[in-house]
């Protein structure tokens, strides 16, 4: 699926449940992209976004919202295969639920000023540099920088 450039918002639940889509392009006119627009869609392992797309990025399949206070971290497709991600400089929120259902994923690495949406940092515990946290998807979260991790409280 791609969407063309002239679609600038994408709803709640858009696409939803496919069974279908096995890679989605978000096009350069998309200036809104709700969280739960593919949700569950287990089937998708490719995700890009336009280059000249002003507000979303796409690396390694993994989808980026950049907003005044920095980069936040929306989505890492069910069907994506990075074993090990490194979360992108610069990235201040990762969300609950960004990498649900992620089966072959088993790190995560989060740079100094990230914070997730499920544990923000006056609440989180703080982690040695060589603890971690499990996340929906299992994936070990390293952050050795930073004094707290993904909580695994995230809703389910």
């Amino acid at each position: 699926m791609s969407l063309p450039d002239s679609v600038t918002t994408v709803g709640e639940q858009a696409f939803s449940e496919s069974t279908a889509l096995t890679s989605f392009h978000i096009g350069a006119g998309v200036t809104s992209f709700a969280e739960t627009a593919l949700y569950n869609d287990r089937k998708i392992a490719t995700l890009t976004v336009a280059d000249d797309n002003p507000v979303y990025s796409a690396e390694h399949n993994v989808l980026y919202r950049k907003a005044d206070d920095g980069l936040h971290l929306m989505l890492s497709p069910a069907a994506n295969t990075l074993t090990d991600y490194t979360v992108r400089a610069g990235t201040v929120e990762i969300g609950a639920t960004a990498f649900a259902n992620n089966k072959t994923l088993t790190r995560v690495v989060c740079p100094r000023a990230s914070r997730s949406s499920a544990t923000t940092p006056s609440r989180a515990p703080r982690p040695s540099p060589s603890s971690s946290s499990r996340s929906r998807s299992s994936a070990r979260v390293v952050s050795p920088e930073t004094p707290w991790s993904l909580s695994s409280t995230a809703p389910r």
